[in-house]
């Protein structure tokens, strides 16, 4: 990459400037030391580069200090990976700020990568979901709101096929021994049937004999 190793060549004339050593940069390394790191709106590594952390170096031998980003750091701390793996994560958790459109935590300028990608579906076209802010190229729901739609559809199924065997029991409960015949036990039966369907009313005539039927069971 020619703009990487620009910026090498800058840091490496740089250090060899300030350090005792001035002809080989792998010595020259060897001389300076982490000192500190700093939070910033916008500063600038000795490489040139554009960096919001300052790591500030400083030469063991002649006190010389020099401010680095979280890439140059690197090649002053080859003998420390554990101490340059809590720099990158402290770097990426101080660069995370809310997303704009999701409040997701990401390291994008303004939106996370996910919300990125759907603005840029909607604006070539796509529609928006009906049950959140993505965009989908379907009618009506993206796949995550259609799996928990069908989600809620299943549980309520469940939950109505409870009470209608609920609601067997108890008739069953109620008709049992009580002296019915096959027709009137049957007609029960078809009645509550028709009432949980919702596909059949009752005569006026069905609802009395339904409910002189009833009346029986109840007085046994």
């Amino acid at each position: 990459n020619p703009g990487k190793d620009h910026k090498f060549e800058s840091l490496k004339a740089e250090i060899l400037r300030l350090s005792v050593e001035k002809e080989d940069f792998d010595k020259a390394v060897n001389e300076w030391q982490l000192v500190d790191r700093i939070d910033r709106q916008e500063s600038s590594c000795i490489c040139g580069q554009s960096i919001k952390i300052e790591f500030v170096i400083e030469n063991v031998i002649n006190g010389c200090a020099a401010v680095v980003g979280s890439t140059c750091i690197e090649k002053f701390m080859r003998g420390n990976l554990e101490l340059l793996q809590d720099l990158a994560r402290a770097e990426y958790e101080a660069a995370r700020h809310p997303c704009n459109r999701c409040e997701i935590l990401t390291v994008h300028p303004e939106y996370c990568k996910k919300c990125e990608k759907d603005l840029e579906r909607l604006a070539n076209g796509w529609n928006r979901c009906n049950g959140c802010v993505l965009g989908v190229t379907t009618d009506v729901y993206c796949a995550r709101c259609e799996g928990r739609i069908r989600a809620e559809i299943i549980e309520r199924e469940r939950e109505l096929q409870r009470i209608r065997d609920d609601k067997w029991k108890r008739i069953e409960d109620l008709i049992r021994g009580k002296n019915l015949s096959e027709a009137e036990s049957n007609f029960v039966r078809r009645s509550v049937y028709w009432s949980i369907q919702k596909d059949r009313k009752l005569t006026e005539k069905q609802k009395a004999w339904l409910r002189r039927i009833l009346q029986r069971c109840v007085r046994v």
